[in-house]
């Protein structure tokens, strides 16, 4: 049963650590401070976890993860990836630990430049269905979003 889950993941996913690791940065804001540590541990465990799982998807389940790159509904996901590393980066700039944030950015810089050219290609420009917008949902956004998270830990 959990390969089947594994296999069908979900590339959107980092979205639950941006949600936590933005509301832990919300709750430091407001002096909340316990309850703000607890999230970002907490979006640092999922974080690593989604890491492990997609890299089991990419080893094991390479087709189904192709497969997401192709699907217009689905790629623009893979930028939530990007999109936590910084939220997460962000919470580090605020806790001085600018060092390690520095290392997030770095990492979603690459990945950013390598989805930016790999998920249009596959997702939009190579794909035979037209037309593409009836394919089109919110998730193409994030692309946005990820270039937006770069610009806030940098």
């Amino acid at each position: 049963m959990m390969v089947a889950r594994i296999a069908s993941l979900t590339p959107g996913y980092f979205a639950g650590v941006m949600a936590t690791g933005i509301v832990s940065i919300g709750a430091r804001l407001k002096g909340m401070s316990t309850l703000a540590g607890v999230l970002f541990w907490l979006a640092v465990v999922f974080y690593v976890v989604l890491i492990v799982l997609n890299g089991v998807r990419l080893v094991r389940f390479r087709r189904h993860m192709a497969e997401d790159f192709r699907d217009p509904a689905r790629a623009f996901g893979f930028f939530t990836f990007i999109a936590a590393t910084n939220v997460l980066g962000a919470a580090l700039v605020g806790t001085g630990h600018s060092t390690i944030a520095s290392v997030a950015l770095t990492v979603s810089v690459l990945v950013w430049l390598l989805l930016g050219y790999v998920v249009p290609w596959t997702a939009v420009l190579s794909n035979e269905h037209r037309p593409m917008l009836d394919r089109a949902n919110g998730t193409w956004f994030i692309w946005v979003v990820a270039s937006q998270s770069i610009a806030v830990v940098g």
